[in-house]
């Protein structure tokens, strides 16, 4: 089966949002940092990823809206960091400011688990886990590493990327030996982010603050007073309600229960308009309100995770009925969202994913990449289905607009899109809320979708279907043209490339006459002494290392068994081998990630949170390699053939 990302619609919700601004750490004296050594970690997305060179500010423009998460191999530099000592700054006017950013852990964890006092939930399975949000705070608990790995996610903004100087001291208080610079790309236009380690807490750190959520429960404490089991799954009544808000610069959201998000308000110079929305609904086909959010937040449910950050809040929860494992994800963020659901169910017919807009709403307009300006008013309209590239609605009350993308191995799939505008509704009965359709639209799969269930009581599926819906709130109204574009945007996120950066240590008494240093501040090393680094000659006691702007070009002799400087395989293959992986020699510019057959060190430690194959196995390491086919990650004994869902498809 082939891996589909299928972008079928975008619907633009466009809110104008205040900025805070990172606090400014000015740059003292002290360690040089040459920042234009280039050696890289980890390449991504491809090889050809060039550096941009010296800037004085970031290049990149019209994504100031949108975040950066760095995930995977990308995090492989900063792996083992604590999370508590990890900073990031950006060079701005010719200083370093500290940025906004947060580190969310992840763990894998039984879904049973996840469900806490409730034994028989999750139909009494304890065999299926998933790579989750952590969160002490709920029973998927805390992540047991403390320290940065390749399962957790680090989020920024775009907006606070800044330039790449090309040699400066380090912010003060951060550790002298440690720096990783993280760049974005869009185009030829380039930004950059630095991580430095503060191991002594010393450093001044920024205070910004994107986005507030509080989960209010109203039953009280989440773990002992939520009920896992639910009430009944007929809709009428919701298990555990709930007075839960999301507030940024640009919007708020409320929600009532698990599943119900009955309420966007857009803020007018800081003042927030009228609800919008009556409800964000999810059922099988027009009309057939058999299972629908309803029935979701009435029937058996768990919390993953709820986190309050500084650049993004997450709420993140499972079960829909007879799908007890199906998740729902919310990221919010300044000026958008983003919601991913993890279809894991039964077969089932077909589904809907539908935003119906309130009364506040009508006198707005419709408009997507097939029809144009119909009017929200709740009299019906002639419109066009089909697979849609984008949708926004607009009016004086501000604008919304949403990009979707599934995210399939299942092929044959029938998709359009759905829009109904009826008070009251007369074509199909609404399955939440009043009785009125208000500019009701969204995707529809309208064709059988098969098991997405991985769990050995429903049969193991190997099938998986994942929705991600990108949303964007603004104040003021959106245009046909500035929607597509936005959309486009939300679905071509930009390009992360992270990169080691060398740091010289600059010791008084070493015998070279330092940039930093000076005849008042290092006599021995810059009185009367004519090696000084910079000043275009390699001298001893200077090397790649101590002083590269003067040693790194000079030491690239092709013949000296080492390939470095401007040397490359085509300019001297003597030096820069070609790389096989395979060939038993992790080299330079291979990887544990890019070559694990060359890389992978046959020495491993069960118990360090690395499954470190092929000596490491979930027969004589489980703790590190817990096999659980649909959590994202292809380890434990899994294969093609046994789990397509983590490990891809066969050839």
């Amino acid at each position: 089966m082939r891996h589909q990302q299928i972008s079928l619609f975008a619907i633009v919700l466009t809110i104008g949002a205040c900025s805070s601004s990172p606090s400014t750490e000015v740059a003292d004296a002290g360690t040089v940092l040459d920042l234009t050594i280039t050696d890289a970690i980890v390449v991504a997305p491809d090889a050809g990823f060039e550096d941009a060179g010296p800037l004085a500010e970031s290049t990149i423009v019209d994504h100031d809206e949108f975040p950066v998460v760095i995930t995977g191999d990308n995090l492989r530099a900063v792996s083992g960091v604590a999370t508590d000592e990890l900073v990031f700054f950006r060079w701005h006017a010719d200083a370093w400011e500290a940025v906004p950013f947060q580190i969310d852990e992840r763990r894998s964890v039984l879904f049973h688990e996840i469900y806490g006092t409730c034994g028989s939930c999750v139909q009494n399975d304890s065999t299926t886990a998933g790579l989750v949000y952590a969160d002490g705070n709920t029973f998927t608990g805390s992540d047991p590493n403390p320290r940065v790995d390749e399962d957790d996610e680090i989020a920024l903004m775009v907006k606070d990327f800044g330039g790449n100087p090309t040699s400066t001291v380090p912010p003060a208080g951060v550790d002298a030996d440690f720096v990783v610079r993280f760049a974005v790309r869009d185009g030829t236009a380039a930004g950059y982010v630095f991580a430095f380690r503060d191991s002594s807490h010393a450093t001044t750190r920024s205070t910004g603050d994107y986005v507030t959520y509080d989960f209010g429960l109203t039953s009280g404490d989440y773990r002992t007073t939520y009920d896992f089991r639910g009430i009944d799954d007929n809709g009428t009544e919701f298990a555990n309600p709930e007075n839960s808000t999301v507030t940024a610069a640009s919007y708020t959201r409320h929600f009532s229960s698990r599943w119900i998000s009955d309420g966007v308000s857009l803020i007018h110079d800081g003042v927030p308009g009228p609800n919008l929305i009556e409800m964000h609904n999810v059922q099988f086909a027009p009309g057939v309100c058999s299972r629908s959010v309803a029935t979701f937040a009435s029937g058996e449910g768990a919390y993953v995770a709820n986190i309050d950050g500084p650049v993004r809040a997450i709420r993140d929860h499972l079960g829909s009925n007879s799908g007890p494992i199906t998740e729902g994800i919310y990221r919010f963020y300044e000026r958008s969202e983003e919601i991913e659901m993890r279809l894991r169910v039964h077969q089932i017919g077909g589904v809907m994913d539908l935003i119906d807009y309130s009364d506040a709403a009508k006198g707005m307009s419709y408009s997507d990449s097939v029809n144009d300006d119909l009017s929200i008013d709740g009299n019906a309209d002639e419109y066009v289905p089909g697979a849609l590239e984008y949708e926004v609605v607009s009016g004086t009350q501000g604008s919304l607009t949403h990009a979707l993308q599934f995210e399939t191995n299942i092929t044959g799939l029938s998709m359009s899109s759905y829009y109904l505008d009826e008070d009251p509704a007369v074509t199909e009965p609404q399955c939440t809320g009043d009785d009125a359709a208000i500019g009701v639209s969204g995707p529809i799969i309208a064709s059988m979708i098969p098991a997405t269930d991985p769990r050995p009581v429903r049969g193991s599926s190997s099938f998986f279907l994942r929705t991600h819906r990108f949303t964007r709130y603004a104040d003021y109204e959106t245009s046909r043209s500035e929607a597509a574009a936005l959309a486009g945007r939300f679905l071509a996120p930009l390009s992360i490339h992270a990169v080691a950066v060398t740091v010289p240590v600059v010791a008084c008494g070493d015998g070279i006459c330092q940039s930093s240093e000076s005849t008042a501040s290092c006599a021995t090393d810059c009185e009367g002494s004519t090696i000084a680094c910079g000043n275009g000659r390699c001298e001893a006691p200077e090397d790649d290392y101590a002083c590269p702007a003067d040693c790194a070009a000079a030491s690239a002799v092709c013949g000296d068994t080492v390939c470095n400087g401007s040397e490359t395989h085509a300019s001297c293959a003597r030096d820069c081998e070609v790389l096989i992986c395979g060939d038993g020699a992790c080299r330079t510019g291979e990887t544990a990630s890019s070559c694990a057959a060359d890389c992978v060190s046959p020495l491993s430690t069960c118990g360090d949170f690395s499954c470190e194959g092929p000596a490491e196995t979930t027969s004589n390491c489980a703790f590190d390699c817990v096999a659980s086919c649909g959590d994202a990650t292809c380890n434990g004994g899994e294969t093609q053939t046994s789990c397509s869902d983590d490990c891809g498809t066969p050839s």
